[in-house]
């Protein structure tokens, strides 16, 4: 890294000499890099007219860190960086996590009050808190602006999954779980040796049958997952996953959903599993399960009458519905002048206009996907002309749907701050963070003075 840093800053600025630089002015020239860096990320939000942070907080080796990112439009482009991996010398409570952002913040952009759009957070009590959390006190230092506060829809659909896992089965499917875990790490042997020998927490017939529908569902869900980690999603592209993934649950399992009230008293409850709006009927979940694998078909071909009885089409059907109640149940004011408002007022009243009569433009625009059509390639088909209304969609776009990209950081931080360099000062860790997005700052530097 330090090498790279040496040849990245010969690079920048012509001087040959950086080329076999001793540690120190390796280190002095990085420190120079990130304060150049954050340099330019003040200038920057001093342009813009409103912008979005997501926070996350994690301890690395004894240290505990509040990692903020932003995110911004500026002429038709979202752009999203790392800010800063604050050290916290103190509790994780609000209050103090707070009082450490907004000096930073004051430092960085002394106007952020006037200019913050949005905060995202993960569900932890400190970040959402209705009285004291980070966020409450955030929309509270805004008092003339509407704050737009995301619960990461991330976390929100980690804590489904969890929350459905951990009741399945009785509680029974994650602790036999954890036995076979277990058992197969205690005894290597064994691993090798499968076939001749019998654990004795080897699960039934019953538990393996569930396994699959398991399966099926963690599939799906880590789908949605994946694609709601994408660095440039809005919020408002998150609602469409969560809604595919509840109803690729029902395609795949004939599960009923949403049913009204009046459809739901004539289900039979003895044969079916209903949550709220939704119902299984324990014959689907039976064909479903039959469906799954060629190993579960096969299985559940030679069961008996008594392994029959046994088996969990029930407990599938809960689990599926239970899943579909509270993924389904996930969901996820600017300072204008009046002369701005009427602009962009009259703007978008041309843009409708040309939306209307110009065939191309109405054809470009209603080929693109909702779903992965980015903020900058959307705007990009409209063309020139809407800069006022462009930006102001630009500020709400800003918001973060969720923090996986904060949590991201801490995955860079963990690698360079590893068990064997605990003693990398805070500083040092800032500096390789500013250095592998000081790229992406000269660029957007270099654009807007074009």
């Amino acid at each position: 890294m330090a090498a790279d840093i040496a040849h990245f800053v010969r690079d920048e600025t012509g001087l040959s000499v950086y080329t076999g630089s001793t540690n120190t002015r390796v280190s002095n020239s990085a420190r120079v890099l990130c304060a150049a860096a954050l340099q330019y990320l003040s200038t920057t939000i001093d342009l813009v007219t409103g912008f979005s942070i997501a926070l996350n907080t994690s301890t690395l080796h004894g240290k505990s860190y509040l990692d903020v990112r932003v995110r911004f439009s500026l002429k038709g482009a979202l752009y999203n960086f790392h800010m800063m991996a604050i050290p916290l010398y103190q509790e994780h409570i609000g209050e103090n996590t707070f009082a450490s952002l907004s000096s930073f913040l004051d430092a960085l952009a002394p106007e952020w009050r006037q200019l913050l759009v949005g905060v995202s957070t993960d569900g932890d009590s400190s970040m959402t808190g209705r009285i004291r959390g980070v966020a409450t006190r955030l929309e509270a230092s805004v008092p003339t602006t509407k704050l737009v506060r995301v619960w990461c829809a991330l976390h929100q659909l980690d804590l489904v999954m969890q929350r459905v896992h951990k009741s399945s089965l009785d509680e029974e499917f994650l602790s036999t779980v954890a036995s076979m875990t277990g058992h197969l790490r205690r005894q290597s042997i064994l691993v090798m040796k499968i076939g001749s020998t019998c654990p004795l927490c080897i699960p039934s017939m019953r538990w393996w049958g569930f396994v699959s529908a398991v399966h099926v569902l963690a599939t799906e869900a880590n789908i949605v997952f994946v694609k709601l980690q994408r660095k440039l999603t809005l919020i408002s592209q998150q609602q469409g996953p969560l809604a595919n993934l509840v109803a690729t649950h029902a395609r795949l399992t004939g599960m009923e959903g949403p049913v009204s009230s009046n459809d739901l008293k004539k289900i039979d409850n003895s044969r079916s599993e209903v949550c709220s709006a939704y119902a299984l009927s324990h014959a689907c979940a039976r064909k479903f399960m039959f469906e799954t694998d060629s190993w579960v078909k096969d299985m559940l071909a030679c069961a008996t009458e008594e392994d029959e009885a046994q088996l969990p089409y029930a407990e599938v059907g809960k689990m599926f519905v239970q899943a579909a109640d509270r993924v389904s149940g996930i969901v996820a004011g600017l300072g204008l002048s009046d002369v701005e408002v009427h602009v962009i007022v009259q703007q978008l009243s041309l843009l409708r206009r040309a939306y209307a009569y110009d065939n191309i433009l109405r054809l470009a625009l209603d080929t693109l996907d909702d779903e992965t059509t980015t903020f900058d390639e959307r705007w990009g088909t409209v063309g020139e002309g809407y800069d006022l209304v462009k930006q102001f969609c630009g500020d709400l776009a800003s918001t973060f749907p969720n923090t996986a990209t904060v949590e991201s950081d801490f995955l860079v931080l963990g690698w360079e701050k590893d068990e064997y360099r605990r003693s990398i000062t805070d500083f040092s860790l800032e500096d390789v963070m500013h250095y592998k997005q000081f790229k992406a700052f000269r660029e957007l530097v270099e654009r807007l003075i074009a």
